[in-house]
């Protein structure tokens, strides 16, 4: 089943550049083009793109990365792949919300032949490989790869759209989902677990509770 990266954000790519391509999705290599169940198959259990909480959450078995082609900059004119870089480089850089969902893009934001690109989660500038000099790389974050508001996020972006104008439409950052709980005082695991839309049978794995019946105050639950 296709993630929104290739329904929502590969066709809104498309929509802006018609000319441009899909550089692909999915790919059995380290990090975010991989799903966390090859990695983990393949024992990279260190890999980046799986260690924190919003990447260990979301579906295990899909890719979170795009790679966005530009034949003209294959052919070395770089003004079309310059004009969508440099939208990223200047969300990260003033610290955008919109960015919420993204971990990384690579592109090109000049006419030189250095790599550009953004660390979102660091909030740093970031580079890599040379063939970013012609493809935008974006990577998802695994927790989002299916929630069409961060997608559309990222779309607004680089259709450069304000961000009054993406507030309007979606009325501002959705405030992430927790991880953990702190238990109060009276709480029982069955009202947590309707709280947080989860099952109480969860939580139990999740926290290696073997009697539902005794939590206590001040005790942190996994949530995810």
């Amino acid at each position: 089943m296709a993630t929104l990266i290739e329904k929502k954000l590969w066709r809104g790519l498309d929509q802006l550049e018609p000319a441009s391509r899909l550089g692909g999705i999915y790919a059995d290599k380290p990090g975010y083009h991989n799903t966390r169940d090859r990695l983990k198959a393949r024992r990279l259990w260190r890999d980046y793109s799986i260690r924190l909480p919003r990447d260990r959450r979301g579906p295990g078995d899909e890719a979170a990365a795009i790679d966005w082609t530009f034949p003209d900059a294959q052919d070395g004119r770089y003004a079309t792949i310059a004009k969508y870089s440099k939208r990223l480089l200047d969300a990260g850089r003033l610290r955008d919300p919109r960015t919420y969902a993204m971990r990384e893009f690579y592109g090109n934001t000049d006419w030189d032949h250095s790599v550009e690109g953004w660390d979102f989660v660091r909030s740093r500038a970031a580079s890599s490989d040379r063939s970013h000099l012609w493809h935008i790389h974006i990577s998802v974050r695994r927790a989002f790869v299916n929630d069409e508001r961060a997608i559309e996020a990222v779309l607004s972006i680089l259709r450069a759209e304000s961000l009054t104008t993406w507030q309007q439409r979606w009325g501002g950052r959705p405030r992430p989902r927790p991880t953990t709980h702190r238990v109060a005082a009276g709480e029982t695991l069955g009202a947590i677990a309707r709280r947080y839309k989860t099952t109480v049978n969860t939580l139990c794995r999740l926290n290696a509770i073997t009697d539902p019946d005794h939590i206590r105050q001040g005790q942190v639950l996994k949530l995810a």
